[in-house]
């Protein structure tokens, strides 16, 4: 019962919407949104990025398609508070600067350093001194 509630309210985001531990608390028990979310994460409608944060993942014909990097990072510095902005290399890949096409993806902030493992994909978040 729980898990329907919070599936149907997963199933009205848009994509690559952050979903917190803390906005699935207000539709059931606070006590169950944890588990009902690991679940889940288990059978393949969310996508955990970091502790009490998860994304929710689009089928496709071709399979389950996470969201793009940008909008999980960009998503994470909302919830965080911090700047997050991508690393030189990557930026300029971006711009159309140069051809060469960065293997890790990796972000500065003025917040904490951390990993974020997104299947297969890691993205890496360095500290940068202000």
């Amino acid at each position: 019962m729980p898990a329907e509630v919070i599936s149907r309210w997963i199933d009205a985001q848009p994509e690559g919407a952050q979903i917190r531990t803390q906005d699935a608390a207000h539709l059931v028990h606070r006590d169950q949104a944890p588990r009902v979310l690991a679940n889940l994460t288990k059978h393949g409608k969310l996508m955990r990025v970091t502790r009490g944060f998860y994304v929710a993942v689009k089928n496709s014909r071709l399979g389950p398609v996470s969201p793009p990097v940008n909008k999980i990072v960009d998503s994470l510095a909302s919830i965080t508070g911090h700047a997050i902005v991508r690393h030189g290399a990557v930026a300029a890949n971006a711009l159309g600067l140069t051809t060469q096409v960065p293997v890790r993806q990796i972000y500065l902030t003025d917040g904490r350093a951390r990993t974020l493992n997104l299947g297969k994909q890691v993205i890496e978040i360095r500290h940068a001194p202000a």
